[in-house]
């Protein structure tokens, strides 16, 4: 029996090509779709199993779809399935296994070591495995999120495809603001895309239709660099990761709002009153005033360089040397024992 596993974080990727096969399986075997059957948790393997041993009257093949059910089955469930499936072959009939969540690694097969003389010493409760496991011939395919460079490409590719169009800046605003989250991603291209009217989507229309997350907190957070307090900066940031905030967009916002304090800081020296500061810059006089009270916080010459080594990081992120989430925690570390 042929097994294909699709599992991975990027489920908006990996549901589209479920969809694909299902689709290219009818066309060729089953235009009828009699022959295709799908089941969900709590799965029964005796049906499951009935399923896949029937012969269609009008189709070469069988195809049987499972939902979660590597991510939800229990353990012994799990191994008697891997097991009914090593042992017993159906050639007429094709398995899928997709899943909502990533399975990792399949896990080692057991070996069994050599029995030792016994000892007196009471034994360790066995701990039961945590990964996955799943038949060595299964074919398996994951889905990742996409890196910098791949979302950048597939929204361009999106609103084309909606028969859109979209400048440059508007492509990297929109990264910056949804994230990787192909799900909403989708949705927010379609309306955009919708709300154009045929027109190029600009930079202005994209933060009509979508904002970036982070808010008040990129003050708490430079302050904490500033105070070289790292349990803060890194609570911030661990907080912002829970609500679902990707990294690069962290990066981005931190970027932005170190190249407002530059700003700030050059007005500062050339001894601006805060009213002067606030309408040279375009910022609201209680942003200002936030922005000068963190400024006053940091040595001569600090800000510049975080700015510099940010810029160095957005580098390693988009080729790839550097994992965006470590490397802003080694960026927060880096800060904070100077």
């Amino acid at each position: 029996m042929d097994l294909l596993i699709l599992h991975g974080a990027d489920t908006y990727s990996s549901r589209k090509r479920l969809v694909v096969l299902r689709e290219g399986f009818k066309k060729k075997y089953d235009t009828a779709g009699s022959n295709v059957s799908s089941f969900v948790a709590p799965f029964e393997i005796a049906k499951v199993r009935a399923s896949a041993a029937q012969v269609g009257m009008f189709a070469k093949k069988r195809l049987v779809v499972l939902y979660d059910f590597y991510s939800t089955a229990l353990v012994a469930d799990r191994e008697q399935f891997n097991a009914w499936l090593d042992a017993e072959a159906f050639p007429d009939t094709v398995m899928i296994a997709w899943e909502s969540k990533d399975l990792g690694k399949p896990a080692a097969p057991k070996k069994t070591a050599p029995k030792k003389p016994s000892k007196s010493k009471a034994k360790k409760p066995a701990i039961a495995p945590t990964k996955i496991s799943w038949p060595a011939h299964a074919k398996v395919e994951v889905f990742e999120p996409l890196a910098a460079a791949q979302l950048l490409a597939w929204i361009r590719n999106e609103v084309k495809r909606l028969g859109g169009s979209i400048e440059p800046s508007a492509v990297m605003q929109l990264a910056t603001n949804v994230g990787p989250d192909l799900w909403a991603m989708s949705g927010v291209v379609a309306q955009i895309v919708a709300s154009a009217g045929g027109k190029p989507i600009t930079q202005v229309l994209v933060g009509e239709w979508s904002k970036a997350p982070l808010d008040d907190n990129i003050f708490h957070f430079t302050d904490a660099l500033s105070a070289r307090n790292a349990a803060a900066a890194l609570g911030l940031f661990q907080s912002q990761l829970q609500l679902g905030v990707h990294p690069l967009v962290l990066h981005a916002m931190l970027t932005r709002q170190l190249r407002m304090l530059l700003v700030v800081e050059d007005c500062l020296n050339r001894k601006l009153a805060p009213g002067s500061i606030a309408a040279e810059t375009d910022l609201h006089p209680y942003v200002a005033q936030k922005a000068i009270a963190a400024v006053r916080q940091f040595p001569a010459g600090t800000i510049r360089q975080l700015f510099l080594d940010l810029a160095q990081l957005d580098v390693d992120m988009k080729t790839g040397k550097v994992d965006p989430e470590l490397g802003l925690v080694h960026f927060i570390a880096k800060v904070c024992v100077k």
